[in-house]
């Protein structure tokens, strides 16, 4: 009887105790429903108030950088694809596409654009110093190049090789094209030229492509044949022509005011993918460890080690090669292999950390003007020497490296 008592009291021990586990469970899973709850609310909420009423970008704001992701992503259009046409000058490259992303251009599509410098055609998740150029030739081009490459990871280039190919996608896609010209034959980007020359009733097509053409003669004839229009931008001084950069910024600006409808013209499940790609390469960078950019540089200068290496046989043959060396090259493929875990161990962790934020989207802010806080000088440390007198007690220079601000906060 005493056996059969203890057993019974085991027994009631032992169901008591996974009563209080459930029941904890349970508890915890309700708590954290609620607070997700709350969280999404909160966010829907804050969502449908007015721009006037929306965080400006503050220091400290939380999750900012998501934010101001999300408003760059509810600005976009996709009403209208540039296409540049055989640009000759990496100024006017870089520029153009930089331009592009800042008025909200999501698709940039290029015809036999210049080539980018091979040192430039990877985007690093984890960003290291770039390799030294030699010439000051290859020095602008890598700058540009570097520009081109911050603006070209929130834009979708599309390359053709020739003319044809582009005109081609681009009636497949059910593109109106019109291309941008000097002559008398094209119209006038003013609403009553518009009109008068396509004859409908909107002054902007709703599937534009506007081309732009070579800094020395414009469009080609092929791209000029090929449009439903040519358009001209009225100037009022003796010069008639501008740098091409220039001439694609005050055209895209005059679209917007032609059309104000073009804004943040997207449909939702295009602004999904945009956030299914962002969102990640931006949680990336705050996720990631230290430790892990310690590795991804050791990975880093070991690939660079081989590559120097694998130049050195091109020219010299495997018989140059000291033993050192041959170790060096044999060691590449581990090499590539901890590179490919550690981006993906990188890239899982940013998915994770973002989750909540794809399916409820963080709220926009008010614009995209940043905080004095985070204002910087883009220009070298000679420069900055060289202006000092002038630009002391600037926003814009307080936060430089090597200017003291113990206002200053991390980016």
């Amino acid at each position: 009887q005493n056996r059969c008592l203890a057993l019974r009291m085991d027994r009631l021990k032992i169901w008591t105790r996974v009563t209080i586990c459930a029941v904890v469970t349970s508890c915890a899973a309700a708590i954290v429903t609620w607070d997700k709850r709350k969280r999404v609310n909160s966010r829907a909420a804050s969502s449908k108030a007015s721009p006037e009423s929306r965080d400006m970008d503050s220091a400290g704001l939380p999750n900012r950088v998501l934010r101001k992701a999300e408003t760059v992503i509810q600005g976009r259009t996709s009403r209208i694809v540039v296409v540049v046409e055989r640009c000759t000058d990496d100024h006017n490259h870089s520029a153009i596409i930089r331009t592009c992303e800042a008025l909200g251009m999501q698709h940039i599509w290029l015809i036999d654009p210049p080539s980018i410098p091979s040192s430039l055609e990877a985007s690093d998740k984890i960003q290291t110093q770039p390799a030294p150029v030699a010439s000051s030739s290859a020095s602008s081009r890598y700058e540009h190049g570097m520009y081109a490459r911050k603006a070209v990871e929130w834009v979708t280039l599309r390359d053709f090789e020739t003319a044809a190919e582009c005109v081609e996608a681009l009636r497949a896609d059910g593109r109106t094209i019109w291309a941008t010209d000097l002559s008398q034959c094209a119209a006038s980007l003013t609403k009553s030229s518009l009109l008068e020359a396509h004859g409908g009733s909107e002054v902007i097509p709703q599937k534009l492509a506007i081309v732009f053409g070579t800094e020395s003669v414009g469009c080609t004839e092929e791209i000029l044949q090929a449009a439903d229009l040519r358009v001209y931008l009225p100037l009022r001084g003796f010069a008639d022509s501008l740098n091409l950069s220039v001439a694609a910024a005050l055209v895209l600006q005059k679209l917007f005011h032609l059309d104000q409808t073009i804004e943040a013209s997207m449909d939702e499940a295009e602004r999904q993918e945009l956030r299914k790609a962002w969102f990640p390469k931006i949680a990336a960078q705050r996720t990631v460890t230290a430790h892990q950019v310690r590795e991804q540089r050791r990975i880093r200068k070991g690939l660079q080690d081989a590559q120097k290496i694998r130049d050195k046989v091109a020219q010299e043959g495997l018989g140059s090669l000291t033993s050192f060396q041959t170790d060096k090259l044999s060691r590449e493929p581990a090499l590539v292999a901890e590179d490919e875990a550690l981006r993906a161990s990188v890239d899982e962790a940013a998915k994770k950390a973002i989750e909540e934020y794809l399916v409820e989207p963080p709220v926009p802010l008010a614009d995209m003007r940043r905080a004095d806080e985070h204002r910087t000088a883009f220009v070298g440390p000679g420069v900055r020497r060289d202006n000092e007198k002038f630009w002391k007690g600037m926003a814009a220079t307080a936060n430089d490296a090597g200017t003291p601000n113990p206002g200053a906060v991390p980016r």
